[in-house]
């Protein structure tokens, strides 16, 4: 079942709402006051003379406010009281299975997390993790682990990070396996993974090799370049087969130990 969406972005006191649309349905508040009012409402302003403007049209109680209405008007102006930006925020990701534990739990460690716009910001990103075919364990366990990647650009990291990875090439399949051991690498440039990808190929690593390190060890396509290239080059310094997976792992290692560890490895 698609998670559910808000119904309404922005709650509004029942008042407002009863009386905006009486008064815009006998076309004496245009579009724009309405928001201006909701605004004003939301700030800690006044709405009392706009419930008293509509009693002269007739009773609001017996008013019948379409849904449609509500949420029109409640999507026009920004969340002001936050409040209820934290509460549509706990909602949303309730909506896409986090239990209340786990939603705690980045409250707690990343709290800056509800500060970010649940709309324009949260929900694109968890629409899209949720289209490249994460199940819901490794989508929650990838939300509470790294939360930042929801503050990061969908246009400019997370779309761009995925196709990279699908052109490297390497299966859905496999960049799910990617995503759930090191998510960062989808709030990282495409630039550094991209040149990263081009060391290994310059340096006549078989395209097999490129893909089993990616999916097995996806932090290595993560380091400065000029790191990557010299462990590379002292892999092969070493007699390693550039040709056989092996040598991948062992650049993998190298990069991951200081000079003194790798060389108590290499005696070993």
């Amino acid at each position: 079942m698609p998670p559910l969406s808000l119904s309404e972005p922005v709650p509004l006191p029942h008042y407002f709402t009863l009386a905006a649309y009486t008064l815009y349905k006998h076309n004496q508040l245009s579009r724009s006051n309405i928001i201006n009012a909701a605004s004003n409402i939301l700030a800690g302003g006044g709405g009392k003379e706009l419930f008293s403007s509509a009693n002269c049209f007739f009773p609001p109680v017996k008013t019948k406010i379409p849904n449609a209405f509500c949420s029109k008007i409640s999507g026009d102006f920004p969340i002001e009281n936050k409040q209820d930006k934290v509460e549509q925020i706990r909602i949303l990701l309730r909506n896409y299975g986090l239990s209340d534990i786990q939603i705690s739990t980045i409250s707690q460690m990343h709290p800056k997390v509800f500060r970010f716009h649940p709309q324009n910001v949260i929900l694109p990103k968890l629409k899209f993790l949720s289209s490249i075919g994460l199940s819901s364990d490794i989508l929650h366990k990838i939300i509470v682990n790294n939360p930042w990647l929801l503050q990061r650009s969908l246009e400019n990291k997370l779309i761009p990070c995925y196709n990279l990875l699908k052109n490297v090439p390497i299966s859905n399949k496999d960049i799910v396996r990617i995503i759930k051991r090191n998510s960062r690498i989808l709030g990282t440039n495409v630039e550094k993974i991209a040149a990263n990808v081009d060391a290994f190929r310059q340096m006549g690593v078989p395209q097999s090799s490129i893909s089993f390190v990616m999916v097995n060890h996806p932090s290595l396509v993560l380091l400065n370049c000029e790191k990557l290239k010299r462990c590379v080059e002292e892999t092969l310094s070493l007699g390693f087969n550039r040709l056989n997976t092996l040598f991948v792992q062992a650049v993998y290692v190298l990069c991951g130990s200081s000079k003194e560890t790798w060389e108590n490895k290499v005696k070993v």
